[in-house]
């Protein structure tokens, strides 16, 4: 399935597998750390220096109450 194939089936709902909190920083993308995964299969907070602030606690929080991760 190509990117825009899978952009078209995860619009209308998403449920990703897992909630990441992982650094902003350009070169540690989870998806491929995770092996490669693709658009839809992780719920992702990033921020400079994977702080768990107010913010992104309710991000962790939607990523398993609402999306079920």
């Amino acid at each position: 399935v190509n990117l825009a194939q899978r952009r078209v089936a995860v619009a209308a709902h998403q449920s990703p597998w897992a909630t990441i909190v992982t650094c902003a920083d350009s070169r540690v993308p989870p998806e491929l750390i995770f092996g490669g995964l693709g658009v839809g299969e992780l719920f992702v907070a990033r921020n400079a220096g994977n702080l768990v602030d107010t913010g992104t606690l309710g991000t962790i929080e939607y990523g398993t109450a609402v999306l079920g991760s």
